[in-house]
């Protein structure tokens, strides 16, 4: 019984062998000599005698340039303008001439793997994948490029690796310029400075400003470094809101026992540190009464 099987196995298989000869003899018979591989098929292969126009004789997968007024690529749709113009037929025609669509996705990975959706020239164009700062663009979304930000690449904010939408990019100051906020001084981590356009503008993070209240800055001291007067992360109760001078400017106190001349020397004559019963004009000199 298991001789028998085995016999009709065999029959079997070389009967099957024989078919897929014979269909493959016929495959070859309405091809060009030496041709290699099976013969595409569709409707843009229907027009006979025309296949030499684009294959050589070696195989159906070598192609031939075809002269540049050969074809009109703009006939079917999708025209070949700008770095398109520039590759060969096989960089986009893997898998023959059927079932490409004028969709960027169907020949580019997307490296934002959907979330910017599938409209790439929003931001794209047919030139290069890099991207043309475009402003007036962005004057449309909730962050308007203006100062140094008109200047950064797009990169620098959206930032492949957080695979975020472009909807979704935070507009925080301290999600991008984190390290700055780190290391400036003084400590604004430690001050509780968080509310960054309170004092910088979007040109600089030089240059600071702020609008002080309870102790106004004239004279001299709107040329000062905020450090020169908030040591440490002391911003709040300095001077007692510009009435105790003595507590920044005791060096010049006791610098009164060494001046001599028409300045008298303070400490050695018990001069009160109340500065402002002698000092009336305090903004650019100590003039006194």
């Amino acid at each position: 019984m298991i001789a028998r099987r085995l016999v009709i196995g065999g029959l079997v298989a070389l009967a099957c062998t024989a078919l897929g000869l014979g269909l493959r003899a016929q495959e070859r018979a309405g091809r060009p000599a030496g041709a290699g591989g099976p013969a595409p098929g569709g409707d843009l292969f229907a027009q006979k005698g025309r296949c030499e126009d684009c294959h050589v004789d070696e195989g159906w997968d070598r192609i031939r340039p075809p002269p540049p007024d050969a074809f009109d690529h703009g006939t079917t749709g999708f025209p070949l303008r700008g770095a398109h113009g520039t590759v060969t037929c096989e960089g986009c025609h893997r898998r023959g001439l059927d079932g490409l669509t004028s969709s960027c996705g169907s020949c580019h990975h997307d490296p934002h793997g959907g979330l910017n959706g599938m409209s790439c020239d929003r931001c794209h164009d047919e030139r290069s994948w890099a991207l043309a700062r475009n402003l007036q663009a962005h004057e449309g979304t909730r962050f308007p490029l203006i100062g140094a930000h008109a200047a950064v690449q797009c990169e620098a904010c959206h930032r492949p690796r957080r695979a975020e939408p472009l909807s979704a990019t935070p507009t925080e100051c301290r999600v991008c310029h984190l390290r700055q906020f780190r290391r400036a001084r003084p400590d604004h981590q430690a001050a509780g400075f968080v509310a960054c356009g309170q004092c910088h503008t979007p040109n600089s993070f030089r240059g600071a400003t702020y609008t002080h209240r309870a102790y106004i800055l004239d004279g001299r001291h709107t040329f000062q470094r905020c450090t020169a007067c908030h040591t440490g992360a002391v911003f709040a109760g300095l001077a007692q809101g510009g009435n105790d001078c003595f507590s920044c400017h005791q060096a010049d106190y006791n610098r009164t026992a060494t001046i001599g001349g028409s300045v008298p020397n303070h400490p050695a004559n018990n001069f009160p540190t109340t500065c402002l019963s002698c000092h009336v004009d305090t903004r650019d000199r100590w003039r006194t009464n």
